[in-house]
């Protein structure tokens, strides 16, 4: 009996080849899931900073309204405002240069440890930048939300507003 063995090990080879082709497959396809999933969980965190920063721009522009007479000129001094279900925020006044800056205390929302950060800036008398935009006062709301302020374990994302009125105030006053 004469056999002929010349295809020794073809079998193995095109075996191992296939198996290399599904791990490099399979190492790839979980690679893109672990990171979408960790890009997934940011997403809630952004969300609670966002909707904090936005719940904070609303209480400070409502109580900065000029209906309401709390930023004119004759609020120069300390004052407690009831907002975002806190019944009294500590608004501190102060003067930076030109400007008049009122800066909330920082109120805690009830959903899962968000909180927010505001300050708002008014100034007077604020020079034109162009002839054809006449304004003298400019009001300027800056709030920063973060989704975790327990100072825990976790993700913390910071989102935040700015806001001018009017629109053509400098950035900064």
């Amino acid at each position: 009996m004469n056999m002929i063995y010349g295809n020794k090990g073809t079998a193995l080879f095109i075996t191992a080849v296939v198996i290399s082709i599904a791990l490099a497959v399979g190492i790839g396809v979980s690679t893109i899931i672990f990171r979408e999933l960790r890009i997934t969980r940011n997403v809630l965190p952004s969300f609670q900073a966002f909707f904090a920063s936005d719940a904070g721009w609303e209480c400070a522009y409502y109580w900065a309204h000029p209906a309401r007479f709390k930023y004119g000129p004759s609020q120069t001094s300390d004052f407690v405002v009831n907002c975002l279900e806190d019944a009294n925020v500590n608004v501190t006044y102060a003067v930076d240069g030109l400007a008049r800056v009122y800066t909330f205390e920082r109120m805690n929302l009830n959903n899962n440890n968000s909180c927010v950060d505001v300050t708002v800036r008014v100034r007077e008398d604020v020079p034109r930048p162009s002839p054809f935009l006449p304004f003298s006062q400019c009001l300027r709301i800056d709030s920063f939300g973060k989704s975790n302020c327990s100072g825990g374990g976790g993700i913390t994302v910071e989102r935040g507003f700015l806001w001018k009125d009017p629109v053509t105030c400098p950035d900064v006053f």
